[in-house]
């Protein structure tokens, strides 16, 4: 398993590496400060990349360095790990959201809320630490519900994959077929003119089928 750390700090770099090898059986991380290559200049091929942005830098900046590390690496799963500051910590979340990851995490979260986002964006969930996850849910968002007509049974299907489920595990749980779940999370993401189901985050507020606080305990539960 190959991991590469992004990062202007080359202290914050190397001991995200420590940390990883100690904790990721079997692990072979590389830290850098820019997109690495191989020798005919196209991207290695990784498991995953974390990226490390900072609040210090300006949003634009951390933008374009998300979207390229996006594009580059398009087969490896992406992790961002943002230094916060200030009063309002999740600023920049919803831009990155919009720009495409697999997790979110940072400075202000503990070690084990880190391991555990490493080791769901691995296994292929899509992984938001939990107080990044209650900002994205509703509680900063202004939600107009009364223009997303969902079903019940597009609530409860919708709230399962905010939770992290995939299509399949989704199918198992409801006992349906797999191109079911599939037909309902397309129509539910045609609803809400939606791309992803990070963006399906920004603009639900789902308490009828699944309410936050059981999202909040079942993140919890997991670690």
């Amino acid at each position: 398993m190959h991991i590469v750390i992004i990062g202007k700090a080359a202290l914050e770099r190397r001991g995200l590496a420590k940390i990883i090898s100690e904790k990721i059986e079997n692990a072979q991380v590389t830290d850098v400060i820019e997109l690495v290559h191989d020798r005919s200049g196209q991207p290695l091929a990784v498991d995953m990349v974390i990226l490390c942005l900072s609040q210090l830098d300006s949003v634009s900046e951390n933008l374009l360095r998300l979207r390229s590390v996006s594009k580059r690496y398009s087969k490896s799963r992406i992790l961002v790990l943002e230094n916060v500051s200030g009063r309002n910590p999740f600023r920049n979340l919803r831009n990155y959201a919009n720009s495409g990851f697999d997790g979110y995490v940072t400075s202000m979260d503990p070690l084990e809320e880190f391991e555990t986002s490493i080791n769901k964006v691995l296994s292929g969930s899509k992984y938001i630490c939990p107080d990044g996850l209650e900002q994205l849910l509703g509680l900063a968002l202004a939600t107009d519900r009364e223009t997303i007509a969902l079903t019940e049974n597009e609530l409860d299907v919708a709230g399962r994959l905010l939770e992290g489920c995939s299509v399949s595990k989704i199918a198992r749980e409801t006992n349906r077929k797999a191109s079911t779940i599939s037909t309902i999370k397309k129509n539910i993401l045609r609803k809400t003119n939606t791309q992803n189901v990070i963006m399906l985050g920004e603009v639900l507020n789902l308490e009828p089928a699944r309410n936050l606080a059981k999202r909040k305990k079942a993140l919890v539960t997991q670690r």
